[in-house]
């Protein structure tokens, strides 16, 4: 069994997400200018 490090695995995901243009701290959704709201 290969040992495993998460360290390296994420780290190869954003290098490689990065490299393809991605930026992976974006926020994907509009707001629309809408007010915050709490939903409890």
């Amino acid at each position: 069994m290969q040992n495993f490090d998460i360290y390296e695995m994420v780290t190869k995901l954003i290098t490689d997400r990065l490299e393809a243009g991605v930026v992976p701290w974006h926020m994907p959704w509009k707001t629309a200018g809408a007010m915050p709201r709490n939903m409890v």
